[in-house]
């Protein structure tokens, strides 16, 4: 069972990845603001987060990887985003199909416990 937390201000989006994820035995938590990702009081305890690119996410990340966190993070955007992104980042567009945001997540998460 992954940890993971849905970062995106989009409430259909955090439904839908929500449902996705729990059916595949994720246990799963969201917050509604990208840019609260460092406040979230169990950050340490996750797997991986899904983040929104907007919203204050991509500053998120920044800051995340300057407090040298090497928490597994896949950036979800509707649109591209440029980024400088190590093994520990990964980035999809939105609308992600369920197989392909499970790969995604098994793939960060393997990198993680190697």
């Amino acid at each position: 069972t992954r940890r993971v937390l849905i970062a995106d201000d989009d409430p259909a989006v955090r439904a839908l990845l929500v449902a996705a994820l729990e059916s595949v035995d994720d246990e799963v938590e969201t917050i509604s603001d990208p840019s609260a990702l460092l406040s979230f009081p169990e950050l340490n305890s996750l797997d991986v987060v899904v983040l929104d690119a907007g919203g204050g996410g991509l500053e998120a990340l920044r800051e995340l990887r300057a407090s040298g966190s090497r928490l597994p993070v896949l950036v979800v955007s509707g649109a591209m985003v440029e980024g400088n992104f190590d093994e520990s980042t990964r980035f999809v567009m939105k609308p992600v199909p369920l197989d392909r945001l499970d790969r995604e997540l098994t793939q960060l998460t393997a990198h993680r416990h190697r």
